[in-house]
């Protein structure tokens, strides 16, 4: 249908072999050699071998990711750059192209640990280079992201009192001035983001007897964003209800409305500038298990993850059954206005326009204030739910009226108060990683206060103090500033 997403299945671990590489996929010809069929159908034997591809598979994929065959190592055993590799395939990190180190990093990730070069100029001098969207590599890269920490947690008595690896990879590289620090907020997000859905995917699937924990498997809406937002914070957020822009549609709490809805993203890829992110975009995203990062000129959102919902519980992967969770990502330290921070996904070009023939569809918009400092006022809230205008009963029987709900929600800082993935020693390190200053980060006399004031002075950047100097209050009634 006009070259639409249209699955009857949701995708399998072969499957994403034919998302990806040729080299992926000729692992699998023998055992698929028509097509990429679901597993359902295979006898026993041919089950047994497709699971022993599979593992033969991952642990290349995991092997060649690391630079080292032997997979199972300590945490503290591997190289810097191999932890970083499993980092950057599954959050897709943004380095500093002024950091003289980051070209030998890069070099050191491309020539052993599958970062693929693009391109390069005639002199030499500049390369592009990525991970792409590569699932197979992907669910290597998650498998490796679960073992370090495990070993961390094992090595520790207690989880709260250790940092988690990943967050640590982060943060090292932060420190060592290697990653953009105009992107630290922004890639913050996306590790939150990835580590509550591995821990919906620990939750749902660890204790079924599946033997090998998949990452690249859908998981339940409701249960991603308990893992996500700590417990008051998801509880008043899952029985919130949506509204169009300024009124209220119909009395549905959330978790009733995505009650089968479900999500699934290993790693998360960059939108290109001509792409159009639409339902059906969002429909090959997910057979991809990618979530996306959107364009830099795109209305409000940083990160989109797709929505499959099961109307009739049902995993039909079609674009009518597709919708969006918006993700905004602001490190500032005081609270955004709240006027015209929140996205209309129907304006935003997500979803067609509504006909009878179509089904209403619901989207979320979450906006993580990260920088943000906790209040000290007591009863204060690490969130804020919009306040919803006057109520429109069955608004279902009017056709007028299938537009599409929004369910929002502001987040406030990056704490335990907030983020249930947020551990106690996780705090400090994401602090120090939102809290990076490009300029006085690598000043080599950085307490001297005095000094930092001269460099200020000379407006390398600008604050409200600094623009507002040499400047005198209008006289009232004037339209100008005298200078």
């Amino acid at each position: 249908m006009d070259g639409r997403c249209e699955q009857t299945f949701l995708p399998s671990f072969q499957q994403d072999s034919y998302s990806g590489f040729c080299r992926w996929r000729s692992y699998f010809v023998d055992l698929f050699p028509e097509s990429c069929t679901s597993s359902s159908s295979l006898s026993d034997d041919k089950l047994q071998k497709v699971a022993h591809r599979e593992a033969q598979v991952l642990a290349t994929a995991r092997a060649k990711l690391l630079g080292d065959n032997r997979t199972s190592l300590a945490y503290d055993k591997y190289p810097d750059s191999a932890k970083l590799a499993v980092v950057d395939v599954r959050i897709r990190l943004s380095y500093d192209p002024w950091h003289l180190s980051t070209t030998k990093l890069l070099d050191t990730l491309v020539a052993s640990h599958m970062r693929i070069l693009h391109s390069v100029d005639n002199l030499r001098t500049i390369m592009r280079s990525s991970y792409p969207s590569e699932p197979i590599l992907a669910e290597a890269a998650a498998q490796q992201w679960n073992s370090f920490r495990v070993d961390a947690k094992e090595a520790a008595m207690t989880q709260d009192f250790v940092v988690d690896p990943v967050i640590a990879i982060v943060r090292d590289m932060v420190n060592n001035n290697l990653l953009d620090v105009g992107e630290v907020g922004e890639m913050c997000a996306r590790l939150l983001l990835t580590l509550a859905h591995d821990a919906a995917i620990i939750r749902t699937f660890n204790n079924q007897g599946f033997g090998r924990l998949y990452f690249s498997q859908h998981v339940p809406l409701v249960t991603f964003l308990k893992e996500l937002l700590s417990e008051d914070v998801a509880n008043a957020f899952l029985t919130s209800k949506g509204d169009l822009p300024g009124r209220l549609f119909e009395e549905i709490m959330l978790m009733d409305e995505f009650q089968h809805a479900t999500i699934g993203f290993t790693h998360f890829v960059k939108c290109d500038n001509n792409i159009d992110l639409n339902a059906d975009a969002a429909a090959k995203l997910l057979a991809r298990g990618a979530a996306v990062i959107t364009r830099v000129n795109h209305e409000k959102a940083d990160v989109g993850i797709p929505i499959l919902r099961h109307p009739d519980a049902r995993p039909l992967l079609h674009p009518n059954n597709v919708t969006i969770l918006w993700v905004e990502v602001k490190n500032r330290l005081s609270k955004c206005s709240l006027s015209n921070i929140y996205i209309d996904a129907e304006k935003a070009g997500f979803f067609s326009p509504c006909t009878e023939s179509q089904s209403r569809r619901p989207y979320i918009n979450l906006v993580m204030e990260l920088g943000v400092k906790a209040s000290a006022n007591k009863g204060s809230k690490p969130y804020h739910i919009p306040v919803r205008a006057s109520q429109i009963r069955n608004s279902r029987s009017n056709p007028k009226e299938l537009a599409h709900v929004r369910y929002a929600i502001n987040v406030y800082g990056c704490s335990q108060a907030a983020y249930k993935v947020v551990g106690r020693a996780d705090e400090a390190a994401l602090r120090g990683i939102l809290q990076k200053d490009g300029i006085f980060d690598i000043y080599t006399r950085g307490d001297d206060e005095d000094l930092k004031a001269i460099i200020r002075n000379q407006l390398p950047t600008v604050d409200n103090d600094r623009l507002n100097r040499g400047f005198k209050p209008p006289p009232a009634g004037d339209e100008f500033f005298p200078m």
